[in-house]
């Protein structure tokens, strides 16, 4: 009788895990993704998250595509610098943008625009890292990655407390675009040893002087995924 009653309290986790099992066979991850779960969305609350929790008000963003992020971020913080190396998704997002007072768009290339910037930021800022390649519609640098140049230009900030986030960091291999993550990784703790590094949703977050053990997860994550 016991082990009925132990097998029907259960039954409902039973079902549940059967549901998802077919959800995630009727719809492929390109469905999921459209419809059901909006990465770009999800990515974006993350970083409105970390900039919350951090008490960060200034954003710089590197590929601004459409600007979809930074208009997402725009009741976020006070200000937000984002550049776009290809000219004609720069004048989209600075159309898309132009009613925002407090995004300022760019075209240029990453480093050079960084390399501007940089000396003029005085306070803890939150840098997305965003202008390589990503697939068909965004600037193509023949698999060069500008990312490790763009850290090189952080890293001369007199600020050593900068959060650092770094898009698709699945793309970063030697045998894609000959990029190590172990260097990328390397200049950031040579800006400072109190970085912590978490991974989500294909996102590097590069954290500095956490408070909490696993705080990132704890407290920015959302409730709802389990570890």
């Amino acid at each position: 009788m016991k082990k009925k009653l132990i097998k029907f309290a259960f039954l409902p986790i039973f079902i549940i895990n059967k549901m998802l099992f077919y959800f995630f066979k009727l719809f492929p991850y390109k469905i999921r993704r459209a419809f059901i779960h909006d990465e770009e969305t999800y990515k974006a609350e993350l970083l409105m998250r970390t900039a919350k929790k951090y008490g960060y008000k200034t954003f710089v963003e590197t590929g601004t595509y459409l600007g979809s992020t930074s208009k997402y971020l725009s009741n976020t913080f006070n200000k937000i610098l984002t550049v776009e190396l290809d000219k004609n998704l720069y004048l989209k997002s600075k159309k898309n943008l132009k009613n925002f007072n407090n995004i300022f768009c760019h075209n240029d290339d990453s480093k050079s625009f960084l390399e501007k910037i940089i000396p003029k930021i005085e306070e803890k800022t939150i840098f997305f890292l965003d202008a390589h390649y990503s697939g068909p519609g965004t600037s193509d640098l023949k698999g060069i990655t500008p990312c490790v140049n763009e850290l090189i230009e952080i890293s001369k900030s007199k600020i050593k407390n900068h959060v650092i986030i770094i898009d698709d960091i699945s793309d970063f291999s030697m045998s894609e675009n000959k990029q190590k993550l172990s260097e990328i990784i390397s200049i950031i703790e040579n800006i400072s040893s109190d970085y912590k590094f978490y991974f989500d949703y294909d996102m590097m977050f590069a954290l500095p002087n956490e408070k909490i053990h696993r705080e990132f997860f704890k407290e920015i994550i959302p409730h709802f995924v389990i570890r």
